[in-house]
């Protein structure tokens, strides 16, 4: 098999597990993105302040009850200082005493109603103000939404193609099956191929062999490839993965770029995305694909 053409379809097959990675990593996020639109806020209702006429009628009682006892106490006095003569201005002062406390409790009682109502109308409008602002937030979030729904559509349109596109590399039959889909595995393949440490996949059993290779370095632990490792240790496996570590940072920076010009997009308001940056990867990333398949069609057969 030629090293070159070999070393090749290598480059396309990461260049594909790179795409597909970027591609889910970007509609993972848009989904998040789009899961976190359109809902209702929870606006708290107003509280209601309402009189307590149990309180009322409590002091009330009281100034009835205690009338008697303070109107003897104030005759007391009065007839000592000579200002009444006879204990009969009792009952008199007593009502007096009671007239005015009611009165007393009457004006409060208004005035409190009003402070009240100002108060609770006051509530009701901050309320109301809060549920308007909401129900704007809401219906700029699903204009929102229908633009980043549009623009996931033509992403995951394009994730299936690229799937589709990769499967056709990998039924060729180049790589065993054990390593198909294995975004660490090509990586390191590659790796091996264009550092000269390899000179074959495996297929003449030798001992250069990049998967003898792969399997002994896996064992002991000069690579890794659980993806979830390798993305929280991916400033560490550099020197020995290193087409695998440019490949998932060149995928992130993609990735979040897609997701935040989509964004910025929403959030303008466009009701259409023919100049997305959505729309430009697609276009730009079909064209990609066919070139790859012409080159598989046209190299396939020597490759196996």
């Amino acid at each position: 098999m030629d090293n070159q053409r070999l070393i090749q379809y290598l480059k396309n097959v990461l260049e594909l597990e790179k795409q597909v990675y970027l591609q889910k990593q970007a509609l993972y996020q848009l989904d998040r993105r789009i899961n976190d639109l359109g809902h209702a806020g929870n606006v708290k209702e107003p509280y209601h302040h309402s009189l307590d006429f149990e309180d009322i009628a409590k002091k009330a009682a009281f100034l009835l009850i205690g009338a008697i006892p303070l109107g003897s106490v104030i005759a007391i006095i009065a007839l000592c200082f000579g200002r009444i003569d006879s204990y009969k201005w009792i009952l008199p002062i007593a009502g007096a005493i009671a007239v005015l406390g009611l009165l007393i409790v009457a004006i409060w009682t208004v005035i409190d109603k009003k402070s009240n109502d100002r108060y609770n109308a006051r509530n009701i409008a901050e309320y109301n103000a809060a549920k308007h602002a909401d129900a704007v937030r809401v219906n700029k979030e699903l204009a929102q939404k229908k633009v980043l729904q549009l623009e996931r559509s033509i992403l995951y349109g394009r994730y299936q193609k690229t799937q589709e596109t990769l499967r056709r590399f990998y039924d060729v039959g180049v790589i065993y099956g054990k390593y198909r889909y294995d975004f660490a595995a090509v990586a390191s393949f590659l790796d091996y191929f264009q550092s000269g440490r390899c000179s074959t996949l495996g297929e003449n059993r030798g001992g250069d062999g990049a998967y003898n290779l792969y399997e002994s370095e896996l064992r002991q632990n000069v690579i890794i490839n659980k993806l979830d490792q390798v993305l929280s240790k991916l400033d560490q496996i550099r020197d020995n993965q290193y087409s695998l570590a440019c490949a998932i940072q060149e995928g992130n920076r993609m990735s979040q770029r897609l997701v935040q010009a989509t964004e910025r997009l929403a959030a303008a308001g466009e009701q259409t995305a023919r100049n997305s940056e959505i729309a430009a990867y697609n276009s730009q990333q079909s064209a990609n694909e066919l070139n790859q398949i012409k080159w598989l069609q046209l190299y396939g057969m020597t490759l196996r």
